[in-house]
């Protein structure tokens, strides 16, 4: 399914099969090409890497690591690098330069350069699959779990093990170690002590290994979150019959692809099929219960966070996705045939939001939003004084009269107003479903009925979540929608293929296409070192990161300049995003710049001065990516 491509093994999985060979059997140096190592040099590497583990959250990793390696000698500094290749090389969310750099940091200097110079050798140009955030932030764990699998297998290797004998069966020996690991874990850390006993939160190698080791069997999907996501979602497609059990997400996810396949192409992508991952991609949060548990048991979630980050555009999505499962939900028995109907016909997102149109409605709130407008309000007709329902009213008595489906009002930049006065009475009503709230009016009672939901959005930088009220805060659940690296790039993609798309600028989003996936890679990490910039000032902090919409503005800047001379061609591919006079410092001048002075309002001109040029120096000067 994964492993072949235009008739040939993929790089990914054919770099991964040169290892095993290489480095597991024959114990040779797979990254450099020259040494060996020893059995003596696996104790060495245990005993300051692995059992060296109990300040690891005490330093940062870096500060850590080199008083780890300080003791090895450059044959034990090379297992250390192959056990950080193994937890890498496979993702798409690092450039192969960040790659590169990991693997070097583990070596002797000169082996460090010898590494880099070839490293292109050594990673594919495009990883198969986003690790996310948490594989970064547990790096550690991730590389330890690693030197502990080496160690393993060569220990199997110098007895005689035949489980490990050649390639093929150290694939099924790690698949059965593995799966054991992430779903009999009491078993297997009582006999190899793999994981962090601290930590409940599956590694990521996990899911990277079962794929590598068989790309047909396991999804390519390295997200434990993405995995139950997806299992959540089609659940009503596995009968008890199949006698699975509901936490092995990797056996259910078989079962929903032989389900799923008749429906659409025999070799669907969970991620790259649009309508699929409308359905179950509603959440970058990485939390066992999303927004969509949220919406179903609390019926009202907020979503908030700095500006820029899609809030209002993930509840639309969210919204349309909500109602999708919730109508299959409303199928009872036949939930299965309601979403061939559903696949079947909407064919597009357009069509999927088609299906609910009139269902989810959006009110921009603003300063001037009253009470009057959102519940009643007394409005002058022909002279006379009369009460005008307002549209929230309006949508309860609609969705009353509608039972038998379900509707969602977004309430976008709820910052804006005041919220206790525009709902005034509407607070009881949230909470007591289905009871009738008398209004000032006599004539009208307001009754919020159970099929009607609740979304809003909210920009802390505006009005930070400590200062909403407490009898607000309760009644809603609150997301966080910060700054995503990975949807980052997903924007940019996006930006290019409808720019492609639209004859008016096809010619220049079409060039854009050529630009290799390690530039974006790039862009995108320097993206998020200026945020983290951002986030420790003690003058700005979290509330004040740079949305990820503003900084996928860059595809725009650089069609552009596509075409022009340096923009063309083999340059393009390989385009210098941060030269002078280029797309990035386009970008920095005419949106991140005026935005950054704007947070720094309140300072002294020369002290604003100073922190913009530092911010403005780890964006358009910190060495190209």
């Amino acid at each position: 399914m994964y492993a072949q491509e235009n008739g040939k093994l993929n790089k990914v999985y054919e770099l991964f099969d040169e290892f095993i060979d290489a480095f597991l059997l024959s114990k040779k140096n797979f990254l450099t090409g020259d040494g060996t190592y020893t059995s003596d040099d696996l104790k060495a590497v245990h005993t300051h890497y692995v059992d060296d583990s109990k300040n690891e959250k005490d330093k940062p990793f870096d500060e850590k690591l080199r008083d780890q390696v300080s003791g090895l000698n450059p044959a034990q500094k090379r297992i250390l690098a192959h056990a950080t290749w193994l937890w890498c090389f496979a993702v798409h969310d690092m450039t192969v330069l960040g790659k590169s750099r990991s693997v070097a940091g583990m070596l002797e200097p000169t082996d460090g350069e010898t590494f880099k110079s070839q490293a292109a050798e050594r990673f594919p140009k495009q990883g198969i699959g986003s690790a996310g955030q948490w594989h970064k932030q547990n790096k550690y764990w991730e590389i330890r779990f690693n030197v502990l699998l080496i160690e393993t297998i060569r220990g199997l290797s110098e007895a005689g093990d035949p489980r490990v004998k050649d390639k093929e069966s150290v694939k099924r020996f790690i698949l059965d170690l593995v799966y054991g690991l992430k779903y009999d874990a009491g078993e297997y850390n009582e006999k190899f002590k793999w994981v962090d006993p601290h930590n409940e939160r599956a590694l990521v190698m996990y899911n990277l290994l079962l794929h590598l080791c068989a790309p047909d069997d396991y999804e390519r999907i390295f997200s434990n979150a993405h995995k139950k996501r997806i299992c959540d979602t089609f659940s009503f497609l596995i009968s008890d019959d199949d006698g699975v059990d509901d936490v092995r997400y990797d056996d259910n996810l078989k079962l929903i692809r032989a389900k799923l396949s008749p429906m659409r192409s025999g070799d669907f992508d969970f991620y790259s099929d649009e309508l699929l991952e409308r359905m179950w991609n509603t959440s970058s949060s990485s939390l066992s219960f999303d927004e969509v548990d949220a919406l179903r048991a609390k019926k009202q979630i907020v979503l908030y966070g700095p500006p820029g980050t899609g809030k209002t555009y993930d509840a639309r999505k969210l919204a349309n996705s909500f109602l999708v499962r919730n109508e299959i939900r409303r199928a009872g028995e036949g939930k299965e045939a309601k979403l061939r109907e559903i696949l079947g016909s909407a064919r597009t997102e357009e069509g999927l939001a088609a299906r609910h149109r009139g269902r989810v409605r959006v009110v921009q709130l603003h300063g001037n939003y009253s009470y009057d407008e959102f519940i009643w309000g007394l409005r002058l007709e022909k002279g006379e004084t009369v009460p005008k329902k307002g549209i929230f009213l309006e949508l309860c008595d609609e969705a009353m009269s509608n039972s038998d489906k379900d509707y969602v009002l977004i309430l976008d930049e709820i910052n804006r107003v005041d919220l206790s006065r525009l709902f005034g009475e509407a607070f009881s009503a949230l909470e007591y479903r289905d009871d009738d709230i008398a209004l000032s009016w006599a004539e009208y009672k307001l009754r919020v009925p159970n099929n009607l939901y609740v979304i809003g959005t909210m920009n802390e930088i505006d009005f930070s979540l400590e200062r909403i009220d407490f009898a607000l805060r309760r009644r809603f659940v609150w997301f966080e929608h910060s700054y995503d690296e990975a949807k980052l790039k997903q924007i940019i993609d996006h930006k290019i293929e409808a720019g492609a798309a639209d004859p008016s600028t096809k010619n220049a989003y079409s060039r854009l296409r050529t630009v290799e996936a390690d530039i974006w890679n790039g862009y995108a990490e320097r993206c998020s070192e200026l945020n983290a910039l951002i986030e420790d000032n003690p003058d700005l902090g979290s509330q004040y990161l740079i949305g990820h919409t503003f900084f996928a503005e860059i595809a725009d800047y650089l069609s552009n300049y596509a075409g022009e001379s340096g923009y063309s061609g083999a340059k393009l591919a390989r385009v210098n995003l941060y030269k002078s006079g280029g797309p990035a410092e386009a970008l920095w001048q005419f949106s991140l710049e005026p935005m950054i002075l704007a947070f720094l309002g309140s300072m002294d001109n020369k002290t604003r001065a100073t922190k913009v040029k530092a911010i403005k120096d780890k964006f358009l000067h910190a060495g190209k990516k």
